[in-house]
């Protein structure tokens, strides 16, 4: 038998789901797969399909039928890179290097593939994502490069050692580190914090949400939440309430949620928006959406009631046509309101 059974009976041993790749360039499994979602074939079917002299491929199903298994897939080394450089600055190169070492290959298209299992994992998912550039469309419809992505439940790995026609450049897949009966287990704590470091590198546009402000202005004023998000900086209206500036880079802010010790879960002035952009679940705030300052204001503060949000920035001053009475702070900010500190 070939390197390629091998491993796969290997596999089957440290409690994977191995199926046979399809050698035609597709990167999809050989076999019709759906009952490969829910039972592991038996070593003796496992014989059958490798049987076939000069077979060149294997696929690792994921999802419970695996241990709960679940891959960070990334497509462009220098998001890697810089993915990399960032969670050793946020505190998770101990986790990322616990995965690395458990399992780590290389694609023929010069992406990685890191495998490992933890209680609480998907289906795939998109974590970060740019517009394509003309030379990459296939089709005006062909809009978007997904950068990093999840394979989880529904989903599958090509593996290592596959070579020949499994790949489009007939190049194979090589494994870097760790192997197959060393995949890493990470908490779901850990999970999400690999995840939202991934979602901040997403670059697509981010849609601010439409938010109703609440209360009206006297004919020619300007309404509380619009003179908010003019005049308060996102220092004032974030930090008070436990979130913390953990670095910049391009412009934006990356801030780390309330409790937490390491990672990022937000952006603010993402390509210079002026937004907020949370990526995790574990606040008070929606993920995977954008919020103004007032916006924040009335989620952290109002429990997301804009209007009293506005009714009570309109007490303090906000949205009047005479000049405010406020204390000025460095670069021209009015200091934020709360509900239990007042406007000078």
């Amino acid at each position: 038998m070939s390197g390629i059974y091998e491993t796969a009976v290997a596999a089957h041993e440290a409690g994977l789901c191995v199926i046979p790749a399809a050698e035609d360039g597709s990167k999809q499994p050989l076999t019709l797969w759906k009952i490969y979602q829910q039972q592991r074939p038996r070593l003796a079917q496992l014989r059958a399909w490798y049987a076939e002299e000069g077979r060149t491929g294997l696929v690792y199903v994921m999802g419970p039928v695996s241990g709960n298994l679940e891959c960070l897939e990334f497509d462009e080394r220098d998001v890697l890179e810089a993915f990399l450089a960032a969670a050793d600055g946020e505190g998770l190169a101990g986790v990322v290097e616990r995965v690395r070492a458990g399992y780590e290959e290389e694609t023929p298209g010069a992406g990685v593939h890191w495998p490992y299992r933890c209680a609480e994992i998907a289906g795939n998912t998109a974590l970060a994502r740019r517009p394509k550039r003309p030379e990459e469309m296939r089709n005006p419809a062909d809009k978007t490069k997904i950068m990093i992505e999840t394979r989880g439940i529904g989903g599958c790995m090509i593996a290592a050692p596959s070579y020949g026609t499994v790949h489009p450049t007939g190049k194979p897949y090589l494994l870097v580190r760790g192997g197959v009966g060393t995949i890493a287990t990470i908490t779901p704590e850990e999970r999400a914090e690999l995840f939202a470091l991934a979602r901040s590198f997403d670059r697509m546009p981010q849609p601010e949400i439409r938010e109703h402000r609440g209360g009206s202005s006297s004919a020619g004023g300007t309404r509380p939440g619009d003179d908010l998000n003019l005049r308060v900086a996102w220092t004032d209206i974030l930090q008070p309430h436990g979130w913390t500036p953990v670095y910049e880079r391009n412009g934006a802010t990356y801030w780390r949620r309330p409790g937490k010790d390491r990672g990022v879960s937000g952006t603010t002035n993402y390509k210079q928006n002026g937004l907020l952009w949370v990526f995790t679940s574990s606040t008070e705030f929606e993920p995977d959406r954008s919020y103004t300052k007032f916006g924040a204001y009335a989620a952290l503060e109002f429990n997301n009631d804009f209007r009293a949000a506005a009714r009570f920035l309109s007490s303090r001053g906000y949205g009047a046509q005479r000049p405010l009475s406020v204390e000025t702070m460095a670069g021209g900010h009015a200091r934020v309101v709360t509900r239990t500190v007042c406007v000078a």
